[in-house]
């Protein structure tokens, strides 16, 4: 009973927002963890993460090309 209780709050913290945004905005893999009840709000965070991930990588690569550019 106290390791269920356990994996239901770990599994509900896991599968938060906050922390599908952390998870994508580190660009790593979406686990399949979640149940379906927790699923989409983590999934949202994920995508918004990955989201900010792609802007920042956008972002690096146009400097790095802005560089280049002046460099010349």
């Amino acid at each position: 009973s106290a390791y269920l209780d356990g994996y239901a709050r770990g599994i509900i913290d896991y599968c938060s927002k906050d922390n599908g945004f952390a998870i994508g905005f580190k660009n790593l893999e979406m686990p399949q963890v979640c149940p379906y009840e927790l699923r989409s709000e983590f999934v949202k965070g994920y995508e918004l993460g990955q989201n900010e991930y792609n802007t920042k990588i956008n972002q690096f690569k146009d400097l790095v090309q802005q560089h280049e550019r002046d460099k010349d």
